[in-house]
């Protein structure tokens, strides 16, 4: 994979844990280790990572089907990896491990908003990636 690929991947994986643009120095720091670690994506990772980059909604979806359906998958490790990064980095460090006040109806409030997207994720992601999932089993065990 490209630089440029991976330097879009870093940003649109980032932009989906956090709701904001990755800062510069966490985009090398993940470039850095795909350097080192260079491993070449196949199969149904390669199509949950194709789809993933591009856009948070595609992001939300493979991975809510990698949730459920395939916990070790690349994207998800991906996705660990990168919010390591963010954690350890100034300004997403301080987003990602700082309370907020919220108030409990409000709790409540923003955690059936997010159950209600994870299930339509799941949903979506039954459609659009299950599809491929079972044809790369079949494709890989004949």
């Amino acid at each position: 994979m490209s630089s440029a690929q991976l330097e879009r991947q870093a940003r649109v994986l980032a932009q989906y844990l956090t709701g904001t643009k990755a800062p510069d120095s966490v985009v090398r720091k993940y470039l850095d280790y795909h350097r080192m670690h260079d491993r070449a994506e196949i199969g149904f990772d390669r199509f949950l990572l194709g789809i993933s980059t591009r856009g948070p909604i595609l992001t939300a979806i493979a991975d809510s089907y990698c949730c459920h359906f395939r916990k070790s998958a690349v994207l998800r490790k991906k996705l660990v990896l990168l919010l390591a990064l963010l954690e350890c980095t100034g300004e997403s460090s301080r987003r990602l491990d700082t309370a907020d006040g919220t108030s409990g109806l409000r709790l409540w409030a923003m955690l059936a908003w997010r159950g209600t997207v994870h299930i339509a994720a799941l949903a979506a992601s039954l459609i659009l990636v299950l599809p491929f999932h079972l044809w790369s089993v079949v494709r890989d065990s004949g």
